[in-house]
């Protein structure tokens, strides 16, 4: 017999499973497991969100200290701040600071935006990549028939 909290039934198995690769490749320097959000884990919340807030913008900064109540409502709201003027992202603070399943589909839109933007520059470099190397060669041909 299974049962289920109502934390576990927001989150999806594929949403959790997303956002722990896109972290990988994002290069996150944790491994985030997929029991991590199935209760209330506001410190790895905190560290995902500083790791966004760093990898946006390397400059800010940013107080990672959240011991008390107020100081964690004010790291959120300076987290979403930042990431509503980068990036034009908008998040739910409530979900955030739930730290549960709400926050995954919450981190799951920064996760999303920075992979994409990361696939860019990727595919940027490889069509650079490719355009150098076929010149090259075509290099290479004109020397030879010289």
């Amino acid at each position: 017999f299974c049962t289920y909290s109502h934390t576990e039934l927001i989150m999806s198995f594929r949403e959790l499973k997303m956002f722990s690769e896109m972290m990988k490749s994002l290069g996150y320097g944790r491994l985030i497991s997929l029991d991590n959000f199935r209760q209330p884990n506001f410190e790895l919340v905190a560290d995902i969100l500083y790791f966004f807030c760093d990898r946006i913008e390397s400059s800010i900064d940013l107080s990672d200290d959240i011991s008390t109540k107020l100081k964690r409502v004010e790291f959120i709201k300076n987290c979403a701040n930042i990431l509503a003027s980068k990036c034009q992202i908008k998040l739910k603070l409530k979900n955030l600071y739930k730290s549960d399943g709400y926050a995954v589909k919450e981190l799951l839109k920064i996760a999303n935006f920075l992979n994409d933007a990361n696939n860019i520059n990727i595919d940027q470099e490889t069509t650079n990549n490719n355009n150098t190397s076929t010149s090259i060669i075509t290099d290479l041909n004109k020397l030879r028939e010289y």
